[in-house]
């Protein structure tokens, strides 16, 4: 059939067309995107747990691959060629061992075709035997020893060139055989074995904040860990930058004194789930009040410092710098800001005081009421001051959201000065109830104890992972030091 002639549309039609092809671009480019739009959730851990006495071998679960075609497999792979040295120690032991051996073997072969080109000048009497080269390269690289019919080679000038030759090949693979072998037997890593940690994270309430805790231990006492510290990352997937890992402030060991732990004895690592932390909810920038009544409305008093973002000192969103609220807490940082004059303060409880207070003051002053302060309800502290998630909040959003915790312990090895990384996780939030590593409302058991005859201190590995109930509130009071 033969096509109609074309006819170039004008007025509405030509609207309406340019309007057809423009959603039809819209429903191509969204058909393309789709295939990767879609980030389906993790539902497997980030690190393993596969080691004995509920351990990590620190193997991540991370893979590299691309959807772009082309040479850029070939540019990746030239990365890792260039730094071959490197990519050659991070290979497995029987992978470098095989790749010495045929190292070795070729220069065996490689050598033995020049003894025989060389025999007849030189009077080795190979007689072009191939065995007998080999034999002879086998020797002379390895200084067994051998004897030739003429020690001097008749005096020919090829045989001290490839001897130097040879022999100073076999000392730089020897040195090269001898670094690598001991660079896999002293490797830091097998040393991070002896770091432990508890099999399971548990979550508390103390004095109304929520807080995540495990324990970690070194193993080898007579020769702990020099310079230990420890850092935390969450893993956790964002809607716009996928997934990522967050680094999670720690208040014990405190991080701002750069988190170094001693580890002869077992130690507890403490997270505060604050407004900051990846493990809540994150809050929205300005808390919603319910609708009031134009009476109420009008007998409320509103100031201008109402208007002030809370955020404003206190930056929560990305790419803002995390911060912890036991710092407000602790008189390093301004925590929340009054309403009516603007004052900062602290923590909630000295802004409640303090609106109380000059509540009384401001109407015995004669002040207007619009100038006057007020007492703070719940609704009013959410507006001036970011306050810690109940656990409520943290449950619903750790069942719907995949959290994984990274745990990092760093330190100098003494015996051989060399630096380890000890890797262990925790899934808290994404998986099923039996799938996570977090148990609500227990604290760990007492895993040390004096020795019998009183000369030192024990610890005891049976009580490790050992949970046990809280102390009740009046006992926690007493034992706060």
């Amino acid at each position: 059939a033969s096509e109609p002639p074309s006819v170039r549309p004008t007025g509405a039609s030509s609207a309406s067309l340019s309007g057809l092809k423009r959603n039809s671009r819209q429903e191509s480019l969204s058909v393309r995107t789709s295939c990767f739009s879609p980030r389906p959730e993790l539902r497997s851990r980030v690190m393993d747990r596969d080691a004995t006495f509920g351990q990590s071998l620190g193997h991540w679960h991370v893979k590299h691959f691309t959807r772009k075609m082309g040479n850029l497999v070939q540019q990746l792979q030239a990365l890792y060629v260039e730094d071959w040295y490197h990519t050659f120690l991070d290979a497995k032991f029987r992978v470098q061992m095989t790749a010495f051996a045929f190292a070795f073997l070729l220069c065996f072969c490689a050598f033995a075709v020049i003894y025989l080109l060389i025999s007849e000048p030189c009077g080795l009497e190979l007689h072009g035997n191939f065995f007998k080269a080999y034999l002879l390269s086998l020797e002379t690289m390895m200084t067994i020893g051998y004897g030739v019919p003429d020690p001097y080679m008749k005096g020919c000038w090829q045989g001290p060139v490839v001897l130097t030759v040879q022999i100073l090949l076999q000392v730089l693979m020897t040195a090269m055989l001898v670094g690598v072998v001991f660079q896999g037997i002293s490797r830091p890593q097998a040393r991070a074995c002896t770091i432990i940690f508890s099999e399971n994270a548990v979550i508390r309430c103390i004095n109304g904040a929520h807080y995540l805790m495990f324990r970690v231990a070194d193993l080898r006492t007579r020769h702990s860990l020099i310079e230990a510290h420890v850092r935390c990352y969450c893993v956790r997937r964002h809607p716009i930058r996928g997934h990522e890992l967050v680094q999670m402030r720690l208040e014990q060991p405190n991080d701002e004194l750069d988190a170094t732990l001693l580890m002869t004895l077992p130690s507890l690592v403490v997270h505060r789930i604050d407004a900051w932390s990846p493990l809540a909810a994150p809050p929205s920038s300005r808390a919603t009040r319910p609708a009031e009544s134009s009476e109420e409305s009008s007998s409320r008093p509103r100031s201008r410092a109402m208007s002030m973002p809370r955020d404003n000192f206190r930056k929560h969103h990305w790419p803002g710098v995390a911060q912890r609220q036991v710092d407000c807490e602790s008189g390093c940082r301004d925590g929340c800001w009054c309403p009516v004059c603007g004052d900062l303060f602290d923590d909630t409880y000295q802004l409640r005081r303090h609106c109380e207070y000059n509540a009384t003051m401001d109407v015995a002053s004669g002040l207007p009421q619009e100038k006057c302060h007020y007492e703070l309800d719940d609704d009013d502290i959410r507006e001036v001051a970011l306050t810690d998630p109940n656990r409520e909040d943290i449950e619903s959003f750790l069942l719907r959201s995949y959290r994984e915790v990274i745990v990092l312990v760093e330190g100098i090895e003494p015996t051989t000065s060399s630096t380890l990384q000890a890797r262990h996780s925790y899934v808290v939030g994404g998986l099923g109830q039996d799938d996570l590593d977090v148990v609500w409302d227990k604290e760990f058991a007492d895993c040390t104890a004096v020795l019998a005859d009183g000369q030192g201190l024990g610890f005891d590995l049976g009580r490790f992972h050992m949970l046990v109930d809280p102390p009740s509130r009046s006992a926690q009071s007493r034992a706060d030091w």
